[in-house]
This record gives C-alpha cells, sequence and structure tokens, in this order.
C-alpha cells in the first residue's frame, strides 16, 4: 500500500465503553455540538482528512469509520485500529473526551512529528504524558500489535520509550494551557466543564 508522506490522517477515537459516564461520550453535547463533532472539526483543521475510530453503525453519518480488531481492549486497540487503516505517513490521534484540545495544540505536536525521526509525539502536562493527543507514525503498528497481544494495554506505557515529548514549558511557552487536556468520564465532570465553558 503507498504511503502518503505529506498528509496527516486525524482519528477520533470515540469506540470506548463510556461506563462511568453511563451514556455514550461521543454523543454528549458541549454547547451547540457534541463531542464526537467537536474533536472532528478541531481535527479537520490540522489533518488533511478525519476518520472515527469506533462502530460505523453508531458513526458512519459522521463520515469514514474504523473498528478495533482487538474489540475491549481500550484506547490501544482504537490507535491500533488507526494505524492499521491509515494510508498516511503521520497520524492524530485524538480521544473523543478532551474537547477543550485546540488546533494550535495539534499543530504545534505535528510540526514536532515533521521534524522528529520518532515514532510517535505525546505532549506532557503536569508530569503526566498524554497519548491521546498524540501523533503517531504507521511504522508504530507492529508494536501496538504486540502490545494488544501481551496485554500491555496501557497507551502511556508504550510510548514512554519511544515518543518524541513535548514538555509542558514547551506548551506553556506556546500557549497552551494545563485546561486543555481536561477529559470528561462522568456526568459530574461534563457538569464541571459546562459550568467552565459558560463562565
Amino acid at each position: 500500500m503507498p504511503v502518503d508522506t505529506a498528509s496527516l490522517t486525524g482519528f477520533v477515537l470515540a469506540g470506548g465503553a463510556s461506563s462511568r459516564m453511563g451514556e455514550d461520550k461521543a454523543m454528549l453535547r458541549l454547547g451547540e455540538r457534541t463531542l464526537l463533532e467537536r474533536a472532528l472539526d478541531v481535527l479537520a483543521q490540522a489533518a488533511a482528512s478525519t476518520v472515527v475510530v469506533g462502530p460505523a453503525a453508531k458513526y458512519e453519518q459522521f463520515g469514514k469509520t474504523v473498528e478495533d480488531v482487538f474489540a475491549g481492549k481500550g484506547p490501544l486497540a482504537g490507535i491500533h485500529a488507526a494505524l492499521s487503516h491509515t494510508r498516511t505517513e503521520l497520524n492524530i490521534v485524538l480521544s473523543v473526551d478532551t474537547p477543550l484540545v485546540s488546533a494550535k495544540l495539534l499543530k504545534l505536536i505535528t510540526t514536532r512529528a515533521r521534524s522528529t525521526s520518532a515514532l510517535a509525539v505525546v505532549p506532557e502536562m503536569h508530569g503526566r504524558l498524554h497519548p491521546l493527543v498524540g501523533v503517531y507514525s504507521f511504522r508504530l503498528v507492529s508494536l501496538v500489535e504486540r502490545a494488544l497481544h501481551e496485554e500491555n494495554l496501557s497507551a502511556t506505557r508504550l510510548v514512554a520509550d519511544i515518543a518524541d515529548v513535548v514538555t509542558e514549558r514547551e506548551l506553556l511557552e506556546a500557549g497552551i494551557s494545563a485546561s486543555e487536556f481536561v477529559n470528561i468520564n462522568t456526568p459530574e465532570d461534563l457538569q464541571g466543564l459546562l459550568s467552565y465553558t459558560s463562565s
């Protein structure tokens, strides 16, 4: 399969169980848009095309979809699905439950990805890596697949030793705040974010 080294593909990880939320997080509304619509909109500002990683029956109305090969294995399975189906060298992966991520942040990490030989670029904030706001080379797929077969399901652990990390200092100097990494897991999280964004 020929690989496009110029363009980027943006993948939204939308297929999680949402067990703590009690309903499909992708379909939750923040303002006038669902979390999925927000994620696709911000990805479209940084990538040539966008794809939803999740069940086609639920998400095909939003455009192209791909489904997990390793069902029920969490976000790492979503990254694997993205890298297994992509036709571009570099790929932005964004979890649907991080609705405050900006195009500025995505462009910052994609710029870094174009200038490094690392197979992944991820940001760091408050001492934590954020692999679900990352850029991945399609060449990482075999390593991800091996981790899934071995039941090593932590995306953070996978990227810790191989990623080029955009540090908190670099993010802050670029005008990226910690609020961009807030994620929505519970109804209380959503309510707090609704209060924050309306204040």
